[in-house]
């Protein structure tokens, strides 16, 4: 309690003046060593981008008349950072948390208050609105439950404004007074979401983020930048956040105002975009009228394009209508939540997709000539050593031109959590990245123990031979003669890959040499010279 009173004695002794208020808004940073080489990290890729939430935070401030900064630390460290908040000498700071960074952006947080104690400090994002109880820490002043454009822009009011509502009357929030206190959940409304502005995106660290391309522009060309037209999913996958942070709930950006975003982006430079919506394919007539207004605009002939897809959707025959228009807008690639290769697995995860339906969805994306990417999920507490082996064989059967394979990660919140806690073997936030084994798997720990021949290979326990599968999974895709074939096949349909082949493959390479890199270039050169 004397925390709370004596902070809003400091809040209301600040004068109110007609200067324009300063607001930093700042992402911490994430996979840091990951960022050393720029490459890979057990041969899957991170993708690090605009930091999305922040950018819509500051673009409904900027909107509303506050002074923003953007800062996403990348490479700084953490002192660069502070000496960079103090230089700008904000009125209000807002962090964006991960699990895996919020001991970063809690150590920045304790040294800003600890030099300037009068800053009200905001954390917000999947972290805090997962684990509210953080406000209970001497430098965190509020948390932001869910998406925060409208409660952030509610929090400036009261910290900085003449609008100064109690926090117990700003909904999707937590503070301290005498306790931790939750206020009633908000739901942005559609007509909510349509007005919230395009995202801020000044300052941003551009030429640090790193690049993936397997397409027409090679990574060495491309300035890649992340996009939204809708935000959420009304799918409820066991160890997802959705449903937590979106209700189950989708909510669609105008169009021609999302189009508009995505022109203002080409005009400086950027030439790949990715929509990171996550559910971009389930709305037909959205996704049409996107399509068609990207064509209308003459997007395609400037930039391409990615974005993710799901099984359920891109199934159906049907759908080639919807992959071809895709094509016709630009669209290079579709990046697919496969997860597993194994029934019992998927309905575990409570998926609404089947092994079979993912062969025919991948099949779709290849007649539409559009290149594909799955996303495997592996360390999950029902697998066994068949079920694990059944997912290598389902690449095999939809035939990915890109895998990555992750480790589940039970984020407090998700349904898996609150499953299988007990399974849990560490609390660890910094451990909660795709590449740790989080949780303890006791059938599959038996059956490895009970393999001699998994002992000679001297893989004694699940963890070591979840390891070793996720190699394997990997290498044997990579390494095959079905990768290697359908990958020469994509250059013969659109030559204009070559140069990017290039550099993609050269990384294949080095990660899974079971790739013939320097033969495949060879037979590459050969046919495109044939078909010259």
């Amino acid at each position: 309690m004397t925390r709370f009173l004596f902070q809003i004695r400091e809040y209301s002794a600040k004068e109110d003046t007609d200067m324009q208020k300063k607001i930093l808004l700042f992402a911490p940073s994430q996979f840091a060593s990951l960022r050393k080489d720029k490459t890979f990290s057990e041969h899957a890729f991170y993708e690090l981008g605009d930091p999305l939430g922040i950018c819509y935070l500051g673009g409904m401030l900027k909107q509303k008349g506050y002074e923003v900064k953007l800062m996403h630390q990348v490479n700084k460290t953490n002192d660069e950072v502070l000496e960079e908040i103090l230089e700008f000498a904000p009125d209000l700071v807002g962090i964006s948390v991960m699990s895996i960074d919020y001991k970063t952006a809690l150590d920045i947080s304790k040294r800003l208050k600890s030099t300037r104690k009068n800053i009200p400090i905001i954390f917000g994002g999947y972290h805090a609105t997962t684990h509210p109880e953080i406000v209970k820490e001497e430098s965190i002043d509020a948390v932001v439950i869910g998406h925060g454009e409208y409660a952030l822009l509610e929090l400036a009011e009261h910290y900085l404004g003449n609008k100064r509502k109690r926090l117990g009357q700003i909904a999707g929030i937590a503070y301290f007074d005498n306790g931790v206190k939750i206020t009633k959940r908000r739901v942005t409304s559609q007509e909510e979401f349509i007005n919230i502005p395009a995202p801020l995106r000044e300052g941003l660290p551009r030429e640090h983020y790193l690049k993936v391309s397997f397409q027409e522009i090679p990574m060495s060309e491309m300035n890649y930048a992340f996009v939204g037209s809708s935000r959420g999913c009304p799918y409820s996958c066991s160890f997802c956040l959705n449903e937590i942070m979106n209700c189950r709930k989708i909510n669609y950006f105008d169009v021609k105002k999302v189009v508009d975003e995505i022109e203002a982006l080409v005009d400086n430079g950027v030439n790949y975009f990715f929509f990171a919506d996550e559910a971009f394919t389930i709305n037909k007539d959205h996704l049409s009228e996107l399509c068609n207004e990207l064509i209308n605009r003459g997007i395609q002939k400037k930039a391409k394009w990615g974005s993710f897809g799901a099984v359920e959707d891109i199934c159906n025959k049907k759908f080639v209508h919807y992959l071809n228009l895709m094509r016709e807008a630009g669209c290079e690639e579709l990046q697919i939540g496969v997860e597993s290769g194994d029934t019992f697995t998927l309905k575990a995860m409570n998926k609404h997709s089947t092994p079979s339906k993912a062969v025919s969805a991948f099949r779709n994306i290849r007649e539409a000539g559009l290149l594909s990417a799955a996303y495997i999920i592996i360390g999950t507490p029902y697998e066994t050593m068949k079920s694990l082996e059944n997912t290598k064989k389902g690449i095999f059967r939809i035939k990915p031109d890109r895998i990555s394979v992750y480790y589940e990660i039970p984020f407090k919140g998700c349904r898996d959590y609150e499953k299988y806690k007990n399974l849990i073997a560490t609390t660890d936030a910094d451990k909660f990245t795709s590449d740790e084994i989080i949780l303890r798997n006791d059938v599959l720990d038996a059956q490895v123990k009970a393999s001699p021949a998994l002992k000679k290979m001297g893989l004694g326990n699940y963890r070591g031979f979840l390891r070793w599968k996720r190699l394997d999974i990997i290498r044997g895709w990579y390494g095959s003669k079905e990768f290697y074939n359908l990958q020469l096949q994509n250059l013969a349909a659109n030559p204009k890959r070559f140069k990017c082949a290039v550099e993609w493959f050269k990384i294949v390479h080095k990660a899974v040499p079971e790739f013939k890199y320097g033969r495949f270039i060879r037979d590459a050169k050969n046919i495109i010279k044939t078909m010259a």
